[in-house]
């Protein structure tokens, strides 16, 4: 922790689908709008499923990092249709769609709600191909594709 700005980072976490049981990769090799997608899809942790969770804790809020390419998950608001919400690691600093709130639930399973605009992050099951576990900010309740597990959630 640092004492001067109360901001606590994990290193090193996995996240991963309690659905799927799939670790969240960040997608590192896509290109344009697609590069740096969270998807639970990996089988093991590797350099795309590492990640820093970071609390801030005066201002309330938890931000993201990819410990890959350095850069801050991304709940991508302007995008419409079935990628509205899309997280990306892309950012190079904390704004309002880099915010979140983390909650637990009673399974010990933690979820993720972007602070702007209120969204449930969910892990697209249904989706194919290179979209298939898309993870995005779009979910109004939390359901099974909302829960994830965490090597350090205090859940």
């Amino acid at each position: 922790m640092n004492p001067t700005d109360n901001v606590y980072c994990t290193q090193n976490d996995n996240i991963y689908s309690a659905d799927s049981y799939e670790y969240v990769s960040a997608e590192m090799l896509d290109t344009g709008n697609s590069y740096g997608m969270l998807r639970a899809r990996g089988d093991a942790p590797g350099p795309w499923e590492a990640f820093e969770i970071c609390n801030d804790m005066t201002a309330g809020y938890y931000y993201i990092i990819s410990q890959d390419n350095g850069l801050v998950v991304t709940g991508e608001r302007t995008f419409t249709g079935s990628t509205y919400g899309e997280l990306r690691a892309r950012s190079t600093s904390v704004g309002a769609w880099e915010k979140f709130s983390q909650v637990c639930n009673s399974d010990h399973t933690v979820s993720f709600i972007q602070q702007d605009g209120g969204m449930v992050v969910s892990a697209e099951m249904t989706y194919t191909g290179g979209n298939y576990a898309m993870l995005r900010a779009r979910s109004t309740s939390i359901g099974p594709w909302e829960k994830f597990y965490t090597d350090y959630s205090d859940c």
